[in-house]
């Protein structure tokens, strides 16, 4: 297996990362400290002034949402068919049942029409969970109103969305009853592990805060039922300097994508780059692009990271083949595990990895020939 020289992630920290980490390692304050209030300062300005909770994980960040909403036994919980297995996982861990919509073939994300149709049919229907997918907001307006027409609760699934903005250039983070990020590794904004809610609601932020400490707000006053959804201070820290840069870095992963864009399109006959749209944003977790069938995209995968390129297949699976989701048909996202591969798009590609890149993107082209 050749060596992987273009990596799809690049998490390591700079000095500045590592003098914050440190700083708080040296402290001794490792928990519910000023680092996570300042991260949570930080996003409530990043999203359009919500306010802000920062918990252990991105999939923390829905089940709390969930929980704050009372989603449990019973309730339904409308997911898109084609998203990672969190955005199901958190409602299935609370009791809910979960029931898979279809996604638009050019967005990527929840198809509003298909969405209007099940919410028509199914008045049980509890929530509706939106995703911007590989970073796109694409679609995701029209989605956020079909559900509030209906009356349902709105959770927006923006993991990988971090400053992505709606389609007014608003910035996302206030547009449903919570917005959830997260801070996996490989995330816009990452620090290993964590996450963070945002919400309009006050109110609602309060309640998050008791939910993921025990129930309390002060130590030992547990008002409500709660877990440990904590983030720590370590981890805040790194995060904290990295959501300062992220315009900068979103802006690196847009240029990447232009070339990319290109490069693909001047060497594979036939390849659908990523669409972004006038009225939407894309600040580029991925770069997916679709290839006419699975025999070119395997191929391609193949040769890419046979040249050292991290090419990488998201996702391989819809959301109905989970355990415990809803069997629903899925045309546009069984087509898409078998035709989607996802470039390095990160914005720590170095001038040689590049043309490291473009060099593995030429070379496999015989594959489209």
């Amino acid at each position: 297996m050749s060596t992987i020289t273009v990596p799809g992630v690049d998490a390591s920290g700079t000095d500045e990362e590592v003098a914050a980490v440190t700083a708080v390692l040296r402290s001794g304050q490792l928990a519910n400290g000023a680092q996570a209030r300042a991260l949570e300062s930080e996003f409530a300005a990043l999203c359009n002034g919500a306010t802000a909770v920062a918990v252990s994980s991105g999939t923390d960040a829905l089940y709390v949402s969930g929980r704050a909403l009372s989603i449990g036994a019973s309730d339904v919980v409308v997911v898109p068919g084609y998203t990672f297995a969190a955005t199901a996982n958190a409602f299935l861990s609370l009791g809910a049942r979960v029931l898979p919509v279809d996604v638009d073939p050019t967005t990527f994300n929840i198809d509003p029409d298909l969405l209007a149709g099940v919410l028509a049919k199914r008045p049980d229907v509890r929530c509706v969970v939106v995703v911007d997918l590989y970073g796109s907001t694409a679609g995701t307006t029209e989605a956020i109103s079909v559900a509030r027409e209906a009356g349902v609760a709105v959770i927006e699934d923006a993991c990988q969305a971090h400053g992505a903005t709606d389609t007014t250039g608003t910035p996302i983070g206030a547009r449903g009853d919570f917005t959830t990020f997260s801070l996996y590794a490989s995330k816009n904004v990452s620090a290993g592990e964590g996450g963070v809610i945002t919400t309009p609601d006050p109110k609602m932020a309060q309640l998050a805060r008791l939910l993921r400490n025990h129930g309390c707000d002060t130590q030992y006053q547990h008002e409500i039922v709660g877990l440990n959804h904590r983030l720590p201070e370590m981890e805040a820290a790194l995060a904290l300097c990295r959501v300062r840069r992220l315009a900068e870095m979103n802006l690196l992963r847009r240029h990447n994508a232009a070339l990319l864009s290109k490069w693909c399109l001047d060497e594979w006959p036939g390849v659908i780059v990523p669409t972004v749209l006038l009225e939407s944003s894309h600040v580029f977790h991925q770069f997916t692009v679709v290839c006419p069938d699975v025999t070119k995209r395997d191929a391609t995968v193949k040769g890419l990271r046979d040249h050292g390129v991290d090419a990488r297949v998201y996702y391989p699976y819809v959301i109905a083949d989970l355990p415990g989701v809803e069997r629903a048909h899925l045309p546009v996202s069984e087509s898409l595990t078998s035709l989607v591969l996802s470039l390095p798009v990160q914005p720590r590609l170095t001038p040689q990895q590049t043309e490291i890149l473009h060099d593995a993107i030429r070379a496999v082209s015989k594959e489209w020939h």
